[in-house]
C-alpha cells in the first residue's frame, strides 16, 4: 500500500490591516465596527484572536478558522468594536492578538481609540 507525506513548514497567519484607530467624543455614540482579514500559508486553520490591554475592546471571529483551498472567501473576518462610555477623554491602547496551534508567528495589531472631548 502506498502512502504519500506531506511536510510543510509551520503555518503563518498574516492579518491586514496591521494595525487599527478609532475616534469617538466623549458623550457620542461608538465608532462604526472595523474589521481585520485573516489569511494563512494553510487552508483551514484554526486560530484565535484576544485582546490585551484594553476593557473596551472587543473582537469576534466570523469562523475562527481561515477558508479552505476550495472556498471562494479569500479570508477570515474579525470583527472590532470599541465602547468609549466610560472613558475618560484621552488616548487608549490595546491589541488584538491572534495565534494558532504550533503558527510560526502571533500577530499582534495595535488599536488606538482617542476619545474627544465634548
Amino acid at each position: 500500500r502506498a502512502l504519500e507525506l506531506l511536510v510543510t513548514a509551520r503555518p503563518i497567519l498574516r492579518a491586514a490591516p496591521e494595525q487599527l484607530t478609532f475616534e469617538s467624543r466623549a458623550s457620542g455614540p461608538a465608532p462604526e465596527v472595523r474589521t481585520i482579514r485573516v489569511t494563512s500559508t494553510w487552508p483551514n486553520l484554526p486560530y484565535s484572536v484576544r485582546t490585551e490591554g484594553a476593557g473596551w475592546l472587543v473582537a469576534w471571529q466570523a469562523h475562527g478558522a481561515t477558508p479552505d483551498t476550495e472556498s471562494a472567501l479569500s479570508s477570515d473576518v474579525v470583527t472590532i468594536r470599541v465602547d468609549p462610555s466610560k472613558l475618560a477623554p484621552g488616548v487608549y491602547r490595546g491589541s488584538l492578538i491572534l495565534s494558532t496551534w504550533q503558527g510560526a508567528n502571533v500577530p499582534e495589531i495595535p488599536v488606538v481609540l482617542t476619545v474627544r472631548k465634548d
